[in-house]
């Protein structure tokens, strides 16, 4: 149990139809609360937690690609 409890993040399942982000818990409040509009990389879940992991507040953002489709642009 204690095991569980310190490394959670390792047992979120990646959900097919989703994009995700990485980043810090300050940042993903920015992005939700006044749509930020600076680039950012989302991709699948792993690399979103590798970016996540590399903040002392680390969040990941999930979002699903139908809300999305014709809104981004790939680069």
């Amino acid at each position: 149990m204690k095991l569980l409890l310190e490394q959670w993040r390792g047992y979120l399942k990646e959900e097919q139809g989703y994009l995700y982000h990485g980043t810090s818990s300050e940042f993903a409040h920015e992005m939700i609360d006044n749509y930020t509009a600076v680039e950012t990389y989302w991709g699948d879940l792993q690399t979103a937690k590798d970016y996540a992991n590399s903040y002392e507040s680390p969040t990941i953002v999930k979002v699903p690609l139908e809300s999305i489709e014709n809104k981004i642009k790939a680069n």
